[in-house]
C-alpha cells in the first residue's frame, strides 16, 4: 500500500515538475518584436520584377530560404498554419486570400505589393510603387478575394501592355528620325 501510495507521489511531482518546465519554456520563448542578428542584413524586398517566377509559391520558397527563416518561423510571425503554407509552396497558392498575403508580407517585412504580385503571378512592376490609387481602390472595393485577385491581375496586364505600346511608339519615332 504504501509502495502505491509513493509512486502515486512521484507521478504527482513529475506532473508538477513537467507543468512547471513547460511554463518556464512559454516564458522564455522570444517575442515576435525580438532583434534578430539576421533581420536587419536581410530584411529587403522580395521583388518578383527579374525574370519570370512561378507566382506565390516560388515568393514563399524564397522568403524561407533566407538565412534564419523557415517555413515554421514565417507561420509562427504570420499566424498561418505552416500546412498552409507547405500547401502553397506545393502546390502553387490556388486558395490564396487577401488577407493571407497581408499576413505573410507583414510577417515578412516586405511591401504588400511584391506579395500581390507574387500571389497574382504578375512580374511588371508599376511606375511608382509609393502611391498606386487603382490598385487601392480595387484593395478596397466590396468585392470577394477572388474578384479582388482577377482585377489586379486585369490591371497589371493593362499596364504591360500599355507599355508595350508605349515602347513601340518610341521605335516608330527612332524609325522615322533615321528616315527623315
Amino acid at each position: 500500500m504504501q509502495r502505491r501510495e509513493g509512486s502515486r507521489q512521484a507521478q504527482k511531482r513529475q506532473k508538477l515538475i513537467d507543468a512547471a518546465r513547460a511554463k518556464r519554456v512559454a516564458q522564455q520563448r522570444r517575442p515576435p518584436d525580438y532583434p534578430h542578428r539576421w533581420d536587419d542584413a536581410y530584411r529587403l524586398r522580395v521583388g518578383d520584377g527579374q525574370g519570370r517566377q512561378h507566382g506565390w509559391s516560388s515568393y514563399l520558397r524564397r522568403l524561407t530560404e533566407r538565412p534564419g527563416w523557415s517555413v515554421a518561423k514565417l507561420a509562427r510571425q504570420s499566424g498561418i498554419h505552416r500546412a498552409t503554407i507547405f500547401g502553397w509552396i506545393k502546390e502553387g497558392g490556388e486558395n490564396v486570400t487577401i488577407a493571407s498575403v497581408r499576413l505573410i508580407a507583414d510577417a515578412a517585412g516586405d511591401s504588400m505589393e511584391n506579395a500581390l504580385r507574387a500571389a497574382a503571378d504578375i512580374t511588371a512592376a508599376p511606375s511608382d510603387p509609393e502611391s498606386d490609387p487603382e490598385l487601392d481602390a480595387i484593395l478596397s472595393a466590396p468585392v470577394s478575394n477572388v474578384t479582388r485577385m482577377k482585377m489586379i491581375r486585369r490591371l497589371f496586364d493593362i499596364r504591360e501592355q500599355e507599355k508595350q505600346r508605349h515602347a513601340e511608339e518610341i521605335q516608330r519615332w527612332i524609325r522615322e528620325a533615321e528616315a527623315g
